[in-house]
């Protein structure tokens, strides 16, 4: 996570250049709660200054010679916050602490009470142990893909133990990452039940479990926490080299599935658009059709009269074609007579 150029710069440079006037007060706390000690005063007023909330320290990443932990500084006037921001801090076993800058770097801190980002690496190492690292990690078979995350019984090879080499990258967002690993109970070397357990690692460095109800829990940062134990050594195999392959890979292919889901949205969402304008074409063509005969002549009523005499002379006429006519034509009678006879 980074912080804020602006934020870290203002902080950063009011600790080196302003000196005396910004120290850290181990009695202050904001609004009297102990979960919010003061790690810089900017002004005379009460409940002003620099904050850190100590409950939201989480363990970004765990190594062998280092912790780094998240948490939560807040920039206060008069008991009103006016802004927060994450800062990330790197506590080294040489007893040197980091604060991880705006450009993604990590700058040495000084060992000063007057440095407020000083005063709350020193607050963290009390917060998460800094030894909790250092913890012995014992595994099952003697087999480092099976780390033991919760110890039940004396007896050997029997606990609660994590298969590191079965975690899968399940889903990806803005704020972090979802895993699935299993989880197997065993007792004297003998598994008697294993499970699959989702874990959702968040950007800010807390950690969550997937209940039974479906929701997220979040996960307490304590010793002696099997799932605490397992989110940071989930942490721990992610962001190093042996598995980093599988995980590019895993992360690749949900990157593209979530880009073709994206298309195909979109290519539905343009099948129905063009179906929608179609629709409303033809119901444009369909109301314009009906003003059209809205606007014409009714149809007089002896029309259908008209075509029932037509259809009447045609059968008539095809009737007389099929009659025969006789005709009788008379002619004048022509009477002749003998001209000796007149004699």
């Amino acid at each position: 996570m980074k912080i804020n150029h602006v934020f870290y710069s203002s902080c950063l440079a009011a600790a080196l250049t302003i000196g005396g006037m910004l120290h850290a007060s181990a009695a202050s706390y904001l609004w009297g709660n102990t979960n919010y000690p003061m790690i810089g005063t900017t002004a005379d007023m009460p409940d002003t200054g620099l904050y850190l909330d100590i409950n939201s320290a989480a363990v970004k990443e765990d190594t062998d010679d280092r912790v780094d932990v998240a948490a939560i500084i807040l920039n206060v006037v008069q008991g009103q916050v006016s802004e927060k921001k994450v800062v990330r801090f790197r506590l080294a076993d040489n007893q040197k602490n980091y604060v991880l800058d705006s450009r993604d770097h990590w700058m040495i801190l000084p060992d000063s009470e007057d440095n407020p980002f000083s005063q709350a690496a020193v607050l963290l190492r009390q917060k998460v142990g800094h030894s909790t690292h250092k913890q012995t990690v014992t595994y099952l078979w003697n087999n480092t893909n099976y780390p033991m995350i919760s110890d039940t019984s004396d007896l050997q090879d029997t606990g609660v133990y994590m298969d590191i080499n079965s975690a899968t990258v399940k889903e990806i967002s803005d704020d972090g990452i979802s895993v699935a690993v299993i989880i197997l109970n065993v007792v004297e070397g003998q598994v008697q039940e294993q499970k699959v357990v989702s874990f959702r690692l968040a950007e800010d460095g807390n950690n969550f479990v997937l209940g039974s109800s479906g929701k997220w829990q979040a996960i307490p940062h304590k010793e002696g926490q099997p799932y605490d134990l397992a989110a940071r050594l989930l942490r721990k195999d992610i962001g190093g080299e042996e598995h980093r392959a599988k995980y590019e890979k895993e992360v690749d292919q949900i990157l593209y599935e979530q880009q073709q889901e994206v298309q195909k949205t979109e290519d539905d969402n343009m099948v129905d658009k063009r179906v929608e304008e179609a629709e409303a074409a033809q119901k444009v063509a369909e109301n314009k059709d009906a003003d059209n005969q809205a606007g014409q002549p009714a149809v007089e009523k002896g029309t259908d009269s008209d075509s029932g005499d037509s259809a009447a002379g045609g059968t008539q006429q095809k009737k007389d074609d099929d009659t025969i006519k006789v005709e009788i034509e008379s002619k004048p009678i022509v009477e002749i007579t003998s001209s000796s006879s007149n004699q």
